[in-house]
């Protein structure tokens, strides 16, 4: 129960960082993962990510609606295959001095043994 409290406490302070672009902390993990991937199915991504599929689901909803992640059909034309906007690139560059806060933030409020644990264990994730 502890750690799904600090975990909530975490995702709110990324979440308010990032509130003023009107996305959330896992909605932009899913541009960064997109961005890096290139071009990328739905069901590679959420793979890659370890995301449930209606959670997925839902989050590529609102990125595609605000026009910050395109949807193409992919070369079969039974897959699609998803990529950033430029409106997705300049949201990118405008959420990470935020992004950069709040980690300093969430840091600070771990404490430094507490972030070295946490990405100790990120780290050994399969």
């Amino acid at each position: 129960m502890r750690a799904r409290s600090i975990g909530r406490a975490l995702n709110a302070i990324f979440d308010n960082a990032l509130r003023d672009l009107g996305i959330t902390g896992s909605q932009l993990t899913l541009l960064v993962a997109i961005k890096r991937h290139g071009s990328v199915s739905p069901t590679d991504l959420g793979r890659s990510l370890m995301i449930e599929k209606s959670t997925l689901s839902r989050n590529l909803g609102r990125l595609q609606s605000s026009d910050l992640v395109a949807a193409e059909p992919g070369r079969d034309n039974r897959s699609t295959l998803l990529s950033i906007t430029e409106e997705g690139e300049q949201l990118l560059v405008d959420a990470l001095p935020r992004w950069r806060k709040a980690q300093k933030s969430a840091k600070q409020a771990l404490g430094d043994d507490g972030a070295n644990a946490l990405v100790h264990a990120a780290d050994s994730l399969p």
